[in-house]
This record gives structure tokens, C-alpha cells and sequence, in this order.
């Protein structure tokens, strides 16, 4: 199966490959400049025909399939017409090969269902969206605010065609393999600068991800939205590095800066500090032209977006445009100086590392100009810094990994190397390529075999261990959910409180949605800020809600962390805890499930 699941990356990546052919004359950008930017180009029209469907509610599995196909023609055509080119010569061999073997071993990994927020939320938007056409209105879930539904829609489609087990191919896979691409198709003045290249980026990016684990542990997008940003960080290099063509690469910065932000807005600071340090050359020569077609591009992306989140929240753009429905965070305030030491410290050691040495290799080798480089490390470095400072620390390091990442890979994918140098590394590239291409035979073979599964699991970085021995999802516990729902009338509105596979409820039977963070959204005002008696039980049902289904073990783990990320999710929790002891004293449920408890709000006290 795990072959299945590459094979279908590839043929997504060539698709989104082909389907930035027809991206292409929006941009300006030439045929040969626009080759490496293709895929990225081609994911953000999948992305946007997603979101424009979901606010339409006419999505369709079929009809994102129907685009990857015709994506595939597209791409296949001029292929044919250009047969020698087929066969790549040993330096592109070599890198495609070291490109795809991380792909492919992470690929293999499992993905992590985070229970906390990935069963309430992601998976159950992208049921929502694959059987009804459209994710709905969620103002009880604070994870449908982040993003506006085109990750959604690629989520939906691998479930679809693969399966939930194979979610990794959506992350990291995808990801991985759009920047790969980049590096593949992009023209280089020695072949063996992308073998260089891909052995920096894909070698660290391996390391970093099976080592900590962190910033790929759930579903929402981080290695995927890393690629977008690679894509927006090369336009702006290219802006900045490139008289000619300046105009093309601004409208390819737009386009990536606001599918950025569809996928998720937490890359806010960086994507304004980079759109704007690139429009300021655009506002001197008053090309007010350039500047408005840009904006009219960013804003045609986003637009859908908004009306998506329009229709979830009453937000036009959240947290940054209208009050929406976030809980206020008093509880969890600390000081800025605590906020900054809280980041995540394997992000910061990996990228720093990385980023210093290769930044070093850049301005040395590259005849660009190298304050670009300087200019780029302090952008990435004000932005991390003040996605720190807005969300409590970086506990959740997946907002910097994006950034980090993004900027890091630009830089590599910029190194260049002397002709004599590339003529020394050419002259081992055939016997390497040979030694990897044995290596890969045998590691896919070792990793065929059920019997190797235990040396796996034995040898593999504790944070990888947890990912491996992840324990399948129990088709009884669908068959158990959906028992426990037949208890409530068809049409009801059920709210599912930090239930764990609230995407096994039947979204067709029953407006079903989620509190995946309880406590911290809803709608209106937001979610009752007292505990006194019948506060919540008013609440739920002056919001329509006319089932609730409780978590047993929601409360069971109010641990106390040391980021106000953490401080936040016990406040809120402990607030819930109270609020539900004190409406269902006394109250018969009318069903129990697997690890929770369901009750009619008309019987809440």
C-alpha cells in the first residue's frame, strides 16, 4: 500500500504541475522562469477551487480528482513532444533520488490522529465537505477558524482515495515533495548544485521531522505550508535579486502569500514582511499597475476564504478582522520576556544550525546580491519572534517550523558551487547513485516485511516511536458511535464535545458539530464565562444545539504546563468541568458510547 500512496503523490505533484500551465499566463512570468514555480502554481488553483466550492457548497471529491487528471494531461504533453529529454542525466538521477527516499520514509510513518483536536476538527471538516459538499458553519470549533477550508478539501480527497491511515501523504508528503520539485525543475548553472541542494534540504528535513516529530504532529498544515512559503520566499528573492522580471515574481509573491493564507493564517507576520518589503521597490518606481494587479490577485484567492469564514464564525478574516469567537485569554497572560523563552528549543537549535552555515556557503558562492540573504534572516527571524510573542510561546512550534523551514530551504536551494568543484562531485555521482539506488531497494524491502516492524519500532527516536506504534482505528467504534447517535432524532443538532472520532458520527443523519477545544469558541459572544447555575445549559440551547455528547475523559487531564498555550486549555477545561457537573446532576443520559455520555439539552438543568 505504501507503494500506492507514492504513486499517488506523484501523480498529485504532476498534476498540480500541469494545472500551473494554465496559472502560468496570469503571472507574466516567462515559460522557462515559471518551470520550478508549476506545482506550487497548480496547488494553489486546487486549493482555491476548494474553497470556492465549500463557500458554494458544491464540493465534490470527483471534481478535485477530475482537476488532478486533466492537471496530469497538461503536464504529460509536452513530455512526449520532447522524448530525449526523458531520460535525466546521472546528477538529476542522484537527486531525485535523494528527494524521494525521505518522501518515501515518511510517507511510510503513520500519521498522528491527535485525539485532542484532529478527530473533532480536521477529520470531521473534510467528511463534512466530501459528503455535503461543504464543511458548514463550526462556531463551536476554534480549529475551523485557523483555516478556511482548503486543506479540507486535500485532506478529503486522500481519505477518499487512500484511506485515513495514509494521511501522510498530505503531511509531510506533499510538501516535501512540492519543494522537491521546485529544486528539480529549476535551471542551475552546474548539475550538481541540486544534488547539493536536495542532499542539504532533504537530509535536514529528515532529521528534523523523525527526530522531533513536533512539527508534523497533527494534521494541520506545516511541512505543506512550509512549501507554500518556499515558493513565496523564491519570488521575493527573485524580486530582489532580479531586475528583469521583477514585475512577474511580485505576482507570483501575491498569489503565494494568500493561498499561504488560506491554508493558515499563522504565518501572518512573515507574509506581510516579505510582501511588503517587496512592493516598497514596486511603490518607488510608482508602478501602481504591478501594485494593483498583485493586490487583485491576493484578494480573488482570499475572497473565498473569507466567505467561508463569514459563513463559520462571522469573521471576515480571523483573529485579524472582526471579534469572532475566541474565548478571552486573560487566564494565560504572561509577560513577553516569558513568551520568547518558552519557544520550542529543538526548532530553534535545528533551523539556527542549518541557517548559519548554509547562509555563510551563500554568500560566499552566490554573485547575487547577498544583503538579500541578510535582509531574509531578519524578516524570518522579526516574524518568529512575533508569532512567539502572540501565542504564549512557541509550544506549539508548528506556527515557526513554516517559517523556519521556508527560509532555510530558499537559502539551500541557492547554493552554488564552482566549475571545478561540480566537476569533482560529477566524476562520483554514477557510483553514488548506484550505492543509493541498492540502499533504497533494501531499505523498501526490509520495510515490507511485517517481521521488520518490531527492529523498527526498537531502533526509531522515542518521538517516531510514538508516531509507529499509533494503534489503528477500531471499526467498532464507528459501528458504537453511530449506535449511540440513532438515540437522537434525524435532523437534530448534535454538538460533540471533545469527542475523539466525532468524524464516525453520521454528518448525513444529523447536523453534527464539534467543541474541540471546549470552552475556548462558540457563538455569539463566545462560549459563557461563569460557571453559575443553568449558564451553559441557556447557552447551548439559545444556540440551537438540541444534543450534546460529553467526553468521559475530557477532564481527566488538566495537567498544568508552563505555556500559556497549556494555561489556557486547563482554564477552559476546568471552567467546562464545572459548568457540566452542575447541568447533568441527576440527569439521565439517553445513550452512552465509547468514552462518552449523551444527553438531551431539554433535560439539562
Amino acid at each position: 500500500m505504501v507503494f500506492l500512496a507514492f504513486a499517488a503523490m506523484l501523480t498529485f505533484v504532476v498534476g498540480c504541475a500541469g494545472l500551473g500551465r494554465l496559472v502560468r499566463p496570469v503571472t507574466g512570468l516567462t515559460r522557462a522562469d515559471s518551470l520550478p514555480a508549476l506545482p506550487l502554481l497548480g496547488l494553489g488553483l486546487l486549493v482555491w477551487l476548494t474553497v470556492v466550492l465549500n463557500a458554494a457548497g458544491l464540493f465534490s471529491t470527483w471534481v478535485l480528482l477530475a482537476a488532478v487528471g486533466l492537471g496530469v494531461v497538461l503536464a504529460a504533453a509536452p513530455l512526449l513532444r520532447s522524448r530525449p529529454h526523458l531520460v535525466p542525466e546521472t546528477p538529476t538521477l542522484l537527486a531525485i533520488v535523494i528527494v524521494a527516499v525521505p518522501i518515501f520514509g515518511l510517507i511510510f510513518i503513520p500519521p498522528e490522529i491527535n485525539a485532542n483536536d484532529d478527530g473533532p476538527a480536521y477529520l470531521l471538516f473534510s467528511e463534512k465537505l466530501a459528503l455535503l459538499g461543504a464543511s458548514g458553519a463550526e462556531p463551536f470549533s476554534e480549529r475551523r477558524l485557523y483555516g478556511f477550508g482548503g486543506q479540507f478539501g486535500l485532506v478529503a480527497i486522500i481519505r477518499d482515495l487512500l484511506g485515513t491511515r495514509w494521511l501522510s501523504v498530505y503531511e509531510p508528503g506533499l510538501g516535501l515533495a512540492l519543494i522537491g520539485a521546485w529544486l528539480l525543475l529549476a535551471s542551475r548553472t552546474t548539475p550538481m548544485a541540486r544534488v547539493v541542494s536536495a542532499s542539504v534540504i532533504f537530509g535536514v528535513a529528515f532529521v528534523w521531522l523523525t527526530m522531533t516529530a513536533k512539527p508534523i504532529a497533527n494534521l494541520a498544515p506545516a511541512v505543506l505550508y512550509a512549501a507554500v512559503l518556499f515558493g513565496a520566499v523564491q519570488a521575493w528573492m527573485a524580486c530582489a535579486s532580479a531586475p528583469i522580471g521583477q514585475t512577474a515574481w511580485f505576482r507570483v509573491l501575491a498569489i503565494f502569500c494568500a493561498v499561504a493564507l488560506t491554508l493558515r493564517p499563522t504565518a501572518a507576520p512573515f507574509i506581510a514582511l516579505l510582501a511588503t518589503s517587496a512592493a516598497l521597490p514596486v511603490i518607488s518606481r510608482q508602478d501602481w499597475g504591478s501594485l494593483a494587479i498583485a493586490a487583485g490577485l491576493a484578494g480573488m484567492i482570499l475572497a473565498p476564504a473569507m466567505i467561508g469564514s463569514l459563513q463559520a464564525s462571522g469573521t471576515l478574516f480571523y483573529p485579524f478582522l472582526g471579534g469572532g469567537v475566541h474565548v478571552d485569554g486573560s487566564a494565560a497572560q504572561v509577560s513577553w520576556v516569558e513568551t520568547i523563552s518558552m519557544s520550542a528549543r529543538a526548532v530553534w537549535t535545528w533551523a539556527l544550525l542549518a541557517m548559519i552555515g548554509l547562509v555563510w556557503l551563500w554568500l560566499r558562492r552566490s554573485d547575487q546580491a547577498p544583503q538579500g540573504g541578510l535582509v531574509l534572516l531578519g524578516i524570518t527571524s522579526a516574524a518568529v519572534l512575533l508569532v512567539a510573542s502572540a501565542t504564549g510561546g512557541l509550544a506549539l512550534d508548528r506556527y515557526a517550523f513554516p517559517i523556519l523551514f521556508a527560509a532555510f530551504a530558499a537559502l539551500a536551494s541557492r547554493l552554488e558551487l564552482t566549475t571545478q568543484t561540480s566537476a569533482k562531485l560529477k566524476v562520483i555521482a554514477r557510483p553514488v547513485l548506484g550505492l543509493a539506488t541498492v540502499g533504497c531497494i533494501g531499505v523498501i524491502a526490509i520495510a515490507a516485511l511485517p517481521s521488520a516492524r518490531a527492529a523498527i519500532e526498537s531502533a526509531a527516536p522515542a518521538a517516531l516511536r510514538l508516531r509507529w506504534q499509533q494503534p489503528a482505528l477500531d471499526p467498532e467504534i464507528g459501528r458504537a458511535y453511530r449506535s449511540a447517535q440513532q438515540q437522537v432524532p434525524p435532523g437534530a443538532t448534535l454538538l460533540a464535545v471533545h469527542l475523539a472520532h466525532a468524524d464516525q458520527l453520521d454528518v448525513r443523519r444529523n447536523v453534527v458539530l464539534a467543541a474541540d477545544q471546549v470552552a475556548t469558541a462558540g457563538p455569539g459572544s463566545g462560549w459563557p464565562q461563569q460557571t453559575s447555575p443553568g449558564a451553559v445549559t441557556t447557552y447551548l440551547r439559545a444556540s440551537g444545539v438540541d444534543y450534546v455528547a460529553i467526553s468521559d475523559g475530557l477532564f481527566d487531564h488538566l495537567e498544568s504546563d508552563g505555556t500559556a498555550w497549556q494555561r489556557r486549555l486547563r482554564a477552559s477545561r476546568l471552567l467546562a468541568r464545572g459548568q457540566f457537573i452542575q447541568a447533568t446532576a441527576g440527569v439521565a443520559s439517553i445513550a452512552e458510547g465509547p468514552d462518552f455520555t449523551l444527553y438531551a439539552v431539554a433535560d439539562l438543568r
